[in-house]
């Protein structure tokens, strides 16, 4: 299902064909719930859709079901970006905060973090910039 979903997600892009792709992805999901790959890929599609409520939504449920996995300092920096897209700046903070927390040093978090400095520090809004919230490894 994971394979299926992927593929429907990488395909031209079309309500059909991105509506296909979610319900794969839920379904292998059902089937392992731990599943980072189909978690990470709808996660993809529901930002690129600008349904950052699903996003959020299952961003949280991945990071508790996952409380000790290797995962977790990617979902909250994603998180993190996804709630400073939004401007919800101290849950980003927050989020990135955590991330370091769980594995110090870790880069991405580190540059939402200094993202987030100059914005609080009176920078600007990313410069015109906006934080993509699919680009972290």
């Amino acid at each position: 299902m994971t394979l299926v979903g992927t593929t429907f997600a990488k395909a031209a892009p079309g309500k059909d064909t991105q509506e296909r792709a979610k319900r794969a992805l839920n379904k292998a999901l059902i089937m392992d719930p731990y599943n980072f790959k189909s978690m990470n890929t709808l996660i993809s599609i529901y930002n690129k859709e600008g349904d950052f409520e699903s996003s959020e939504h299952l961003i949280l449920s991945c990071i508790d079901r996952m409380q000790s996995n290797e995962h977790r300092p990617y979902l909250h920096t994603k998180l993190g970006n996804l709630y400073a897209n939004q401007r919800r700046f101290t849950e980003a903070l927050e989020n990135f905060h955590t991330a370091m927390h769980l594995k110090p040093k870790y880069v991405p978090a580190q540059q939402g973090m200094d993202r987030l400095e100059k914005i609080l520090a009176g920078e600007g809004y990313y410069q015109g910039e906006s934080v993509s919230v699919d680009n972290l490894d």
